[in-house]
């Protein structure tokens, strides 16, 4: 019984001194409610109905817009394109290649800085810290004809109108990836927060 014991402590000591804490997180277990107020440069809410989403679904947050025990302060600072992809324009009666390039795909940046509130004492809990996701959008370069006109035997068929993705404006294809940088920048932030909470 003796040797038992002796190696439990030698093992509990070992364990201790090499920095592992067996200390289980206070939140283990709970949900816990959170509040997202208005988020500052999302003016349509769409950011903020996909934070609440992202949250939700992980089964450890109830989300509300105000009266939880914490409170998620979210600004949006910037919401930048990079153009990444070119391609070369053609003259449209040969076909041949011009010696112009076409920007045919960019990088959505957005950054947000985070920081998450004891909303009885007021004390900050994480933050403020930086958080970015990025998204790629291919679309259509409105200068080249090409781009634009879908041709049939019936006639051209302007394909702007009526597409999404490659064949989208530049304006539309950004708009269109807003739920997919706005999904990756809420689990980021969940990620963020669980590995504070959680941990």
């Amino acid at each position: 019984m003796k040797i038992k014991e002796g190696v439990l402590l030698f093992f509990a000591f070992a364990l201790t001194s090499c920095g592992y804490h067996f200390t289980p997180s206070q939140y283990e277990g709970e949900r816990i409610s959170v509040s997202i107020p208005y988020i500052q440069g999302d003016p349509e809410a769409l950011f903020n109905s996909e934070l609440s989403r992202v949250f939700a679904s992980s089964g450890r947050f109830d989300c509300l817009q105000s009266g939880g025990d914490y409170t998620l302060d979210i600004v949006l600072l910037s919401d930048t394109n990079d153009r990444i992809g070119y391609r070369y324009d053609r003259d449209d009666a040969t076909g041949r290649r011009k010696p112009n390039i076409l920007a045919v795909e960019n990088r959505r940046n957005i950054l947000a800085q985070v920081t998450l509130y004891d909303a009885h004492s007021g004390d900050v809990i994480l933050g403020p810290v930086p958080i970015k996701a990025s998204s790629d959008y291919d679309y259509a370069d409105p200068g080249s004809p090409k781009d634009v006109v879908t041709y049939t035997p019936y006639g051209p068929v302007p394909s702007i109108r009526y597409s999404y993705g490659q064949l989208n404006t530049v304006e539309g294809a950004h708009d269109d990836c807003s739920p997919k940088v706005y999904t990756t920048l809420s689990q980021k932030i969940l990620e963020v927060i669980e590995n504070q909470m959680f941990r």
